[in-house]
């Protein structure tokens, strides 16, 4: 369920690079880059070839992890200890730096693809990426933030009974967050007023 959640949220933000433009799209790479024309079926091509990769990648990360660690059990015991520790460690580390790398790559293949394509028009500036991304979160989100952002508090306080230091340090973060959280409301409304 989460790995599924996490897949239409990145297959989302993929997706939101092409935007309508006459009767085609334009790609703007992460959303800011100049825009590249690009047809509807190359654009659904791009987006259902990112799907299909990222649906296989976790599937991918599973079958290393059990061709790594099943020689380990069957082996470990005649390990050092210590040794497979540092060993299991080394794979995870490297195992996570090649999804993130795998990602990376599937993100940047529209970019190489249509990099000879001429732009027709400047890349955003960053005030108007700004503004789209503040455009794109709703007002119910920012009031829900908070709501969860306690509810969050409240559970690690109540599970985890923490020394004063470690509940001023929550207590902090929460602070923070909320900060945060009103911050990017003022900037939307501010942004909203000013249109």
């Amino acid at each position: 369920m989460l790995f599924r959640t996490r897949g239409r949220r990145a297959s989302q933000l993929f997706a939101d690079q092409f935007e309508a433009a006459g009767s085609g799209f334009v790609y703007r790479h992460s959303l800011k880059g100049p825009p590249r024309p690009v047809g509807e079926e190359e654009r659904d091509a791009f987006c259902a070839r990112y799907d299909r990769r990222m649906r296989r990648l976790p599937w991918a990360a599973a079958g290393i992890t059990l061709l790594v660690v099943l020689p380990l059990a069957l082996f470990g015991p005649g390990f050092e200890h210590r040794f497979a520790n540092l060993f299991s460690g080394a794979v995870g580390v490297l195992l996570f730096a090649g999804i993130l790398v795998v990602q990376r790559w599937e993100w940047n293949h529209p970019r190489r693809v249509l990099c000879e394509r001429a732009s027709v028009g400047p890349a955003l500036s960053r005030e108007e990426l700004s503004r789209r991304r503040l455009a794109q979160v709703s007002y119910r989100q920012l009031v829900l933030a908070p709501v969860l952002v306690g509810v969050l508090m409240w559970r690690i306080s109540e599970r985890l009974h923490l020394p004063p230091q470690w509940n001023a340090f929550w207590l902090a973060l929460c602070t923070a967050l909320l900060t945060l959280i009103a911050i990017q409301a003022f900037r939307k409304w501010r942004a909203e007023r000013d249109r």
